[in-house]
């Protein structure tokens, strides 16, 4: 093949694989300097043949193909992602339920007739009246025995931060804390 009808995809490869020793009796094809392929060091980076072919029907209904396959993958982790945050999303909303049950229930024991004052860490005993009302109790049914004079609701632990804690939930409470602490003495580095 002449030079002269070389593509300029050719030319840059015949120049690009030009040996760096080349002698001066290369011919030049628009300013490059060119040597014949076979004195040519190195290999070819592309085949010159592949690169030429943009009319070919084959290539367009690859590259079609291809435009597919990746709009499916953009869809798909699009929809994966999407999904993540749903999830995310749900789990808030049932932590908001979760938050906002416990806070009715800590405001109506709050709320619960009480003769003494509340000390934080201290057990105390819901009971509700014939009429109603409920009051709360340092005394346990066990405490009043067979003569407890009204129906016990059950029994609560107040809180530091003055939230309230079911007798049945103390001991995952107090596992819940103690691994708390232990991870915030870990990661300050005191005792």
């Amino acid at each position: 093949a002449s030079f002269g009808i070389m593509s300029s995809t050719e030319k840059v490869l015949a120049v690009v694989t030009a040996p760096l020793n080349a002698s001066s009796n290369g011919k030049t094809v628009d300013g490059m300097k060119t040597v014949p392929a076979d004195e040519c060091i190195g290999q070819q980076l592309v085949n010159p043949r592949a690169v030429r072919r943009h009319n070919d029907p084959m290539d367009l209904v690859e590259l079609a193909r291809t435009v597919q396959q990746a709009d499916s993958f953009v869809r798909a982790t699009t929809g994966g992602k999407l999904q993540v945050i749903v999830d995310q999303v749900r789990l808030l909303q049932q932590q908001a339920r979760e938050i906002l049950e416990t806070a009715k229930r800590d405001t109506q024991l709050h709320h619960a007739a009480c003769n003494f004052t509340k000390v934080p860490g201290k057990i105390y005993h819901l009971y509700e009246r014939s009429c109603g009302t409920t009051y709360f109790s340092m005394l346990s049914p066990d405490d009043w025995g067979k003569s407890c004079p009204h129906k016990f609701l059950g029994s609560y632990r107040l809180e530091y931060d003055y939230s309230w804690t079911s007798s049945d939930k103390i001991d995952s409470r107090n596992e819940d804390i103690e691994a708390i602490t232990k991870a915030i003495v870990t990661h300050s580095g005191t005792n």
